[in-house]
């Protein structure tokens, strides 16, 4: 299956010990002003600990990038 996402678009995987601590816009606005897939994983995990961290963190995040194939 096949996927399109813009150049600057990141894909994000993760665990409801984030989604369920911080908002949507909030993690929105994190992945604006980042400059790379870790950095931001960083900044998800800090944001979800910051708001309680009451469950397992689980965080990946990947950057599409363009292919010759």
């Amino acid at each position: 299956m096949a996927v399109r996402l813009p150049l600057d678009a990141y894909l994000v995987i993760c665990s409801d010990g984030l989604t369920d601590l911080v908002r949507k816009d909030e993690l929105v606005a994190l992945a604006a002003k980042v400059e790379s897939p870790a950095a931001l994983a960083d900044e998800y995990i800090d944001a979800a600990l910051d708001a309680g961290g009451r469950d397992n963190i689980t965080v990946i995040v990947l950057k599409p990038i363009l292919s010759a194939n």
